[in-house]
């Protein structure tokens, strides 16, 4: 019998070889240039360690069957993205080949959040957040939300085991939901009182998000509980009446102790997280309606619509502050409606445009810029055959971004190393040496039952 309890053992540990190997199968193929959320984070900086493309080479086209609003996530050699004519889709970044598509039965403007192997998103008319195998495109869960059509989906951030997002039910108000992200059940819920747009930011153990009752609200992210709750005010956090600074339509940027975010009023301003107080209000040229500000460097990077003054109007641009002070350090203006959040990585800043203001109310903007970061000259465009309204992603030194004209976008060269998408799996070379064992203790265990007279 010792004999067997040896190989028994032997078989459990060569199981636990096994199992290890598969993890690290699967982390190998991580890698720390992927995007994998809306605004590359759980902060919602924007910021990516990949290469930028140099030139506006188009890499691969896929055409879908709506507009594409959301923000592309890319992981391990897979981008996933939604389009209003109701698919998530899954597809190869390095030619943009179909992996897999799933119908969630309304449009999809939620950008996909993915974590360990799970894709989760929001649907539109579907009520509901949907959790599905990344690598098959399977449902996992889907977990209804309000009921009450409309019923606008945030983005999704995933911490803690939760899934946190951000529904609007049109003229019932909106809700805060957090979910288990194994099974997709409530863990807890917060009813604001007004409308939620805001797709929720995660630093340090709280949620951040804005609502259109322009408040600012600090969540507890295990238990949901208030932190703190403020009115946005073009001085900064108030108590009085709200005066149209802020309305909760982008994501809130959190990091390094500041909650940033843009105003209707034309200016930036920076909150400490822990308490809410204003540490700043920069003033820049254009307002921030329903983009999500990027920091990369010490750099704060804002999409601005109209704005300036009247005797330097702007139609539409990128702005950047300095993020510990405010000060404005450059404005570029494209002449285009910028909704699109912006993407920084490699010194470059990309965004997308959405429209150019004219006296005869022609909407033109179709383009992605490509900016310098340090001062914000035009380094190349490209052009769709829709407005942008979609965020860039950056990933493997090539821009993965969406067009109202229903198309995916890749924007680069092939020369870069993208991951091959591939499903987890047990590595080959330990195949052999589990049968080999399983064998052995097969073997032994019959000899034994045959010397024992039991066979």
């Amino acid at each position: 019998m010792k004999k067997i309890a040896t190989f028994v053992l032997l078989l459990i540990l060569s199981l636990t070889i096994v199992a290890s190997s598969a993890e690290l199968r699967i982390n190998a193929v991580s890698s720390e240039d992927n995007w994998p959320m809306f605004n590359h984070d759980l902060s919602h900086t924007g910021f990516s360690t990949s290469t930028a493309p140099k030139t506006n080479q188009t890499l691969w086209t896929f055409t879908t069957g709506g507009a594409v609003e959301t923000s592309p996530a890319v992981v391990d050699g897979i981008v996933y993205v939604g389009s209003d004519d109701g698919y998530v889709y899954a597809l190869n970044a390095a030619n943009g080949s179909l992996i897999w598509k799933y119908n969630t039965y309304g449009p999809v403007q939620s950008s996909p959040a993915v974590v360990d192997g799970i894709v989760y998103i929001g649907g539109f008319h579907s009520h509901a957040v949907f959790a599905l195998n990344a690598y098959t495109g399977e449902l996992i869960w889907s977990s209804p939300t309000n009921s009450v059509y409309p019923n606008e989906i945030s983005s999704t951030s995933v911490a803690n085991g939760l899934v946190y997002v951000s529904v609007c039910a049109g003229t019932f108000g909106g809700e805060f939901y957090a979910l288990n992200a194994s099974t997709g059940n409530l863990a807890w819920k917060y009813n604001p009182g007004s409308w939620l747009f805001s797709s929720p930011t995660v630093y340090c153990e709280k949620v951040y998000i804005g609502t259109s009752a322009c408040h600012i609200v600090a969540l507890d992210a295990i238990s949901g509980n208030i932190s703190w709750d403020y009115l946005v005010t073009s001085n900064g956090p108030s108590s009085h009446t709200a005066d149209g600074t802020y309305f909760g339509y982008s994501a809130l940027l959190v990091s390094d102790g500041l909650v940033y975010f843009g105003t209707s009023k034309q200016t930036v301003q920076a909150w400490n997280a822990s308490n809410g107080e204003l540490v700043w209000n920069g003033n820049i040229y254009g307002s921030v309606d329903f983009s999500t500000l990027a920091l990369a460097n010490g750099v704060i990077y804002a999409s601005t619509t109209v704005g300036g003054t009247p005797g330097n109007l702007n139609f539409g641009g990128v702005t950047a502050l300095n993020a510990r002070t405010g000060a404005l350090l450059w404005n570029h203006t494209l002449g285009s409606v910028t909704y699109s959040s912006p993407a920084v990585a490699d010194g470059v800043v990309f965004v997308g445009s959405d429209g150019k203001p004219s006296p005869l109310g022609v909407i033109d903007g179709k383009s992605v810029y490509a900016l310098d970061a340090a001062t914000g000259a035009t380094l190349w465009t490209y052009t769709t055959g829709g407005v942008v309204c979609s965020s860039p992603a950056v990933a493997y030194g090539v821009v993965y971004v969406g067009s109202n004209d229903t198309k995916v976008y890749a924007i680069g060269t092939s020369q870069n190393t993208i991951p091959s998408p591939s499903v987890p799996e047990f590595p080959s070379w330990t195949i052999l040496p589990l049968i080999v064992v399983v064998t052995l203790v097969g073997v032994t265990i019959r000899n034994k039952i045959r010397k024992n007279g039991l066979g």
